[in-house]
């Protein structure tokens, strides 16, 4: 499926929410291990219909989304420089922290 709209477009509708750090780190998302699958197997039933998109950032560093088209949600984390990372969420759902609940089980 492709993904409605660009990644930044979405990104942008988080900008300006509050950041918090992250309890998970985004790269269990691209792990290409057993334990990888199940983590991306887990954050799919979190979110069903949420799409993940991936950007760059003029310095080198992998900016995540998440985005939900049915409910107008996004979530996007980004590196914290040398504190893991951090998320922004805007919309009626939560994705991030249904995400992390969800590994948190």
């Amino acid at each position: 499926m492709a993904l409605l709209g660009k990644a930044t477009h979405w990104a942008s509708l988080a900008r300006d929410a509050s950041p918090r750090p992250v309890r998970h780190s985004p790269g269990r998302l691209d792990e290409t291990t057993e334990e990888g699958f199940f983590g991306r197997f887990l954050a799919q039933l979190a979110v069903p219909a949420a799409q993940l998109a991936l950007d760059r950032t003029a310095d080198g560093d992998v900016l995540l989304h998440l985005i939900d088209v049915t409910t107008g949600s996004a979530a996007a984390l980004a590196p914290d420089r040398g504190h893991g990372h951090i998320v922004r969420q805007a919309g009626p759902a939560r994705l991030w922290d249904d995400v992390e609940t969800a590994w948190s089980a």
